[in-house]
């Protein structure tokens, strides 16, 4: 069993299933984690978000889908906490149209499967620790080890959530800013961009506490790719 990590496809759905191909995942032995924001940008999200619920459907504990900030903002828009005009501003316009060509069962479904998505999941892979989760969490509610040199991933994650918010704890970029410290585990995220770093390209970052693996799969006209990175043997693949 191999472990494949994903994120930020954005309805990218060719790249998706081309990249998925290229890394030979065999979602019957393998187990796949998409990172969040299968939602906005590109045409299409929404089919694609219920195409990956297929797989999670079919390959039981084989794929696992986390909660995004564009995941929230479709469930607050849908719950009438998040204007259209808003949603739009945030890359939501395609989703919009077609979530307005959905039917009632299909809305509430979509909504409902958005609910019950994680922020975050544990792995342990040969013999290391790692928390994957999609934007990482908040500088100002981070939770240290007793010696205030190391932060505690998971406890800063569910820090950050219960205080600021959902909104804010998702659309953070603060994981890559932080001051010079070791975590307790090594965190895997999405949400911000390779790209969009300075100094970076559209390539899978590996730092010695921190892993990014959005590659700008919502930023495709910008030189952005679709990436899986297989974490057993670090192998990166794009589309």
């Amino acid at each position: 069993m191999a472990v494949f990590v994903t994120s930020d496809t954005h309805g990218s759905a060719a790249k998706f299933r081309k990249v998925l191909k290229k890394s030979k995942i065999d979602l019957s032995t393998d187990v796949l984690y998409h990172l969040g924001d299968i939602l906005d940008r590109g045409s299409g999200s929404i089919k694609l978000f219920f195409d990956i619920l297929k797989m999670s459907e079919k390959y039981p504990g084989h794929v696992h889908m986390l909660k995004g900030n564009h995941e929230l903002f479709c469930e607050l828009y849908m719950e009438q906490k998040l204007s259209y005009k808003q949603w739009s501003d945030w890359g939501g316009s395609n989703t919009l149209k077609e979530l307005n060509l959905l039917t009632d069962e299909k809305r509430q479904a979509l909504l409902e499967n958005i609910k019950k998505m994680p922020i975050y999941e544990e792995i342990t892979l040969n013999g290391k620790e790692y928390v994957l989760t999609h934007s990482g969490f908040l500088e100002k509610y981070a939770v240290y080890e007793s010696d205030d040199t190391i932060i505690n991933v998971v406890g800063s994650i569910k820090s950050g959530y219960e205080k600021a918010g959902p909104l804010k704890h998702l659309c953070s970029v603060d994981v890559h800013y932080v001051p010079n410290v070791k975590f307790d585990k090594t965190i895997i995220v999405g949400h911000q961009p390779t790209l969009k770093l300075e100094g970076y390209k559209p390539e899978v970052l590996v730092r010695k506490n921190l892993i990014d693996v959005d590659t700008g799969g919502g930023h495709i006209s910008e030189g952005g790719k679709v990436s899986v990175l297989k974490l057993d043997t670090m192998e990166t693949f794009y589309a």
